[in-house]
């Protein structure tokens, strides 16, 4: 007997393989993350983060601290500089530790376009959302009741 699909509610329901196509983002969503939109960008993240829980949280910021340096660089074509080396350490971070290949999966397409200060402001909101998400992910049950209560 065939299971019904539960009905595509914007974002929690959507199939996995719509989303993403062999661990890549398609290039309508692509288009969306670099043109900054929000819901996009949360949605995105909010599904790599569970992937990304085996990384720990230095891994995870180390990965992002590059892009706190981007945001806060004025000069777009130094901005530009730090995207291009900031691919070749992603794609050395996901070679070195096959849990962060899924940051390669999501990054190595877009940094490669990110061409523009808005395109890179949105990248840089990306990895913000991810940071929060993978930190949420890999949270001890215990240890989140624990915050809440304080």
């Amino acid at each position: 007997m065939r299971q019904q699909q539960k009905p595509y509610n914007g974002r929690h329901n959507r199939p996995e393989s719509q989303a993403r196509q062999n661990g890549q983002l398609s290039e309508e969503k692509k288009g969306k993350i670099l043109a900054g939109e929000a819901a996009t960008i949360d949605e995105v993240a909010e599904g790599f983060a569970k992937e990304l829980k085996p990384l720990n949280r230095t891994q995870m910021r180390n990965f992002y601290t590059p892009f706190t340096r981007i945001r806060a660089t004025p000069d777009e074509q130094e901005r530009r500089k730090a995207i291009i080396q900031h691919r070749a350490r992603t794609a050395y971070l996901a070679a070195r530790e096959k849990e962060a290949k899924p940051i390669w999966d999501l990054f190595e397409g877009l940094l490669r376009k990110a061409d523009s200060n808005t395109k890179i402001d949105a990248l840089c909101d990306l990895a913000e959302a991810l940071i929060a998400y993978h930190r949420r992910e890999s949270s001890e049950p215990g240890e989140r009741e624990q915050r809440s209560e304080e």
